[in-house]
């Protein structure tokens, strides 16, 4: 019997679903960290705003602004020397990473909807 493949929506709902299980992490016990952390908060309430807004049937996604920002602030702290620094960078990192497959999914959900309007 062949797979039937999951349509975007339902992609999303699935990960809206298994996001209840992740959160960000706590605040940096290194004041380095703490401009990346309200970065990344930032952008965890921006999808989560956005997400909501395609599950409601919004037709677009505008991009978020601070993006660069994130990336460039995830390069400058690459390599910390302190274990701990890592430690909660490496935290926020697989964040930032769970967030963009969100954005991800958010795009694709948009654009199955745009092909569908055509």
């Amino acid at each position: 019997m062949p797979e039937t493949a999951e349509t975007p929506i339902a992609r999303l709902r699935k990960a809206v679903i298994a996001q209840k299980t992740a959160s960000l992490p706590d605040p940096p016990k290194d004041r380095l960290l703490q401009p990346f952390y309200d970065l990344l908060f930032e952008y965890d309430q921006y999808i989560t705003q956005t997400v909501i807004n395609v599950l409601q049937g919004a037709v677009d996604a505008e991009d978020y602004t601070h993006r660069e920002q994130i990336d460039k602030l995830k390069g400058e702290l690459e390599n910390p020397l302190n274990p701990v620094t890592k430690r909660e960078l490496d935290l926020y990192n697989n964040y930032l990473l769970h967030l963009d497959k969100m954005m991800v999914l958010v795009k694709a959900v948009i654009s199955d909807r745009a092909i569908k309007k055509e």
